[in-house]
């Protein structure tokens, strides 16, 4: 995978940078702490507690393994994922596992599209365009700094008219949240804005708006126009589709030429391979835990 060359297909821009958005599990709970009138969200406890109400298979060996753990005090997904090597003490145990995860998958991908219901991902929509959410997170994005830490990245200073910015959304999650979030329809977004020049968006260099703050070549909260190019991927899988939603743990007896390695997420996602060459094209990293 690689960034796209958006500032070649434009006849104004003047430079690229890349933006990768690193977004954790925080992100659902924060949403959905907002649009549901409950405590349920995407916590593994809440998966747990699914799980053992709409019942299993009693010989998955891997629910088993979660009710131990639930009595030892292990209760994040972390835990629940290094259970997988704690089963799998060699080839024979394969099979079995195999057979539990696909099941854990199915429940999983039943559990999100129950936490996450169409109705919440219309009103997170539907807010989104009202209060200008996606545009105003990606106009100001460096509003989380203050304003000793503005002076401190080297990013700061490299801000200009003409520019394009390319966001990569990295989202861990396995819902669709954070894509419904950050989507520009089309009241935020005008891709053909001006009559002059190509550029499609305005950007704050300084979102916090310090009075009489000269930072470098940028004053204060000045507007300056650009171009904004966002996406999302999703390198642990879907809620939509459950056999891509990958549960997985790294033990060294999962690095080997075997049937085992098929437990190790890393050996699926194949970071390396599918993403490695954009950290040296990333120029800044946002990370939203």
């Amino acid at each position: 995978m690689q960034y796209d060359d958006y500032k070649s297909k434009y006849k104004d821009a003047t430079k690229q940078h890349n933006i990768m958005v690193l977004v954790g599990n925080g992100f659902d709970i924060n949403v959905l702490s907002k649009y549901r009138n409950d405590s349920i969200d995407t916590r593994y406890a809440k998966f747990y507690d699914f799980v053992k109400y709409i019942g299993y298979d009693k010989d998955n060996i891997l629910i088993r393994k979660m009710d131990e753990a639930k009595k030892n005090g292990k209760k994040n997904w972390s835990d629940f994922e290094a259970l997988i090597p704690e089963v799998v003490k060699d080839e024979k145990d394969c099979k079995l596992m195999n057979t539990s995860l696909v099941e854990l998958q199915e429940k999983f991908s039943l559990f999100l599209n129950n936490v996450v219901t169409p109705q919440i991902e219309n009103d997170l929509g539907r807010d989104s365009t009202k209060n200008n959410w996606a545009k105003r997170s990606l106009s100001a994005f460096l509003g989380d700094l203050d304003k000793k830490n503005f002076k401190k990245i080297k990013f700061y200073a490299d801000l200009w008219h003409h520019y394009v910015f390319n966001f990569l959304f990295v989202n861990f999650n396995y819902t669709s949240l954070l894509d419904d979030y950050i989507y520009l329809d089309k009241m935020q977004f005008n891709p053909h804005i001006y009559r002059t020049v190509d550029t499609n968006f305005s950007f704050q260099a300084n979102p916090n708006n310090y009075e009489n703050d000269y930072d470098y070549h940028l004053e204060g909260n000045i507007l300056f126009s650009g171009y904004v190019h966002t996406r999302v991927i999703h390198p642990h899988g879907y809620q939509n589709i459950p056999r891509s939603l990958l549960f997985g743990a790294s033990d060294d007896r999962f690095e080997s030429d075997s049937e085992m390695r098929k437990f190790n997420k890393d050996y699926w996602t194949q970071y390396e391979l599918n993403y490695g060459s954009l950290f040296n094209d990333t120029k800044l990293f946002m990370v939203h835990l």
